[in-house]
């Protein structure tokens, strides 16, 4: 029997999935979604789509997007905090840190959108939704990208993240409940054999420098969350960050691929068939499929082109009519 043909509560549930910087994306699809009057009013999200979601569902999405269009690539390094690699590259305390600052100590049940944040137990591989509790520990711990984040302990379970196995949380967004379900999914038109353009997946070379009054405001959420302080970011954590900085580049110009490469790219081969396995079996209404190739695993400090094409996207889907059923819920 088809998930839809069971009886439905009244509204859209999101799946927002998993793709790291490129999950900057989700933050314009949500954009034109609202202006369109879509009721969104239940979300699943999966790594960094766990993080918009939460954000969006908690009221703190538009602080965060503040920051991200205030960020350069060194900055973006020292936001992810580096740490001698034990289980990841990352700590993650800062980006943590940030989100309460955010969304403060919020609790899932309370918020005023259900949300479901998917993560993976790092034991046996089985896909945990986090449905009550803090909203920001569930965050954390569905975007622990293995191998560059650091993995969560949460009731006595390392968890991990969720687009290991949950790419895009289709199941996850079905057993909501809700009468229409959106799926975006950031994998099939970014590597797809279908993707425009280069396939790099780990830290591309473009050059971008936000404007000042962009990087201004960024550095001032960042003081006011995680104490930040311009003169002394590079002497606590310059070295750390000139560190990765240097490993994260030596491969590229030996010709083979770095770290972020590696580890980005094989997830991203293993999530695009499993993201497409998934929305075969769960049928969502509606694919939306941000066009994302040249887009790196760090690449946070293009939020404003990553934003654009989320919108680009939604509005297409808009105009051409494929949002018309979702109007009503």
């Amino acid at each position: 029997m088809s998930w839809r043909s069971k009886k439905r509560k009244s509204g859209v549930a999101l799946a927002l999935g998993s793709g790291s910087a490129r999950g900057l994306a989700h933050v314009g699809v949500l954009k034109v979604l609202e202006e369109a009057g879509v009721p969104v009013k239940g979300i699943a999200g999966s790594s960094i789509g766990a993080v918009v979601g939460g954000l969006h569902a908690g009221g703190g999405l538009e602080g965060w997007v503040e920051l991200m269009r205030g960020m350069d690539r060194q900055s973006v390094l020292w936001f992810l905090d580096p740490v001698v690699p034990v289980s990841g590259l990352f700590a993650g305390k800062r980006t943590k840190k940030v989100l309460y600052s955010l969304l403060g100590d919020r609790m899932i049940e309370h918020l005023p959108v259900e949300f479901v944040a998917v993560a993976t137990d790092l034991s046996s591989g089985a896909e945990v939704r986090i449905r009550e509790g803090e909203l920001v520990p569930a965050i954390r711990a569905s975007y622990a990208i293995p191998g560059i984040f650091t993995p969560q302990k949460q009731n006595g379970i390392w968890l991990t993240d969720g687009g290991a196995v949950c790419p895009v949380p289709v199941a996850a967004a079905s057993e909501m409940g809700f009468s229409k379900m959106i799926a975006v999914d950031l994998h099939g038109h970014s590597y797809g054999p279908d993707a425009e353009g280069p396939t790099a997946l780990g830290v591309s070379q473009d050059v971008h420098n936000p404007s000042p009054e962009a990087a201004a405001k960024s550095k001032q959420l960042l003081h006011q969350s995680v104490g930040f302080v311009a003169d002394t970011a590079g002497k606590v954590a310059g070295k750390a960050t000139r560190f990765w900085q240097k490993v994260l580049g030596q491969a590229s110009k030996r010709g083979a691929p770095g770290i972020s490469d590696v580890i980005g790219d094989t997830m991203a081969f293993a999530q695009l068939t499993i993201a497409q396995r998934d929305i075969a079996l769960s049928q969502p209404d509606l694919v939306l499929e941000p066009r994302l190739p040249d887009i790196g695993l760090f690449d946070y400090h293009r939020a404003d082109e990553l934003i654009a094409e989320g919108e680009r996207c939604t509005r297409e889907a808009l105009e051409s009519g494929l949002l018309d059923p979702f109007l009503k819920g």
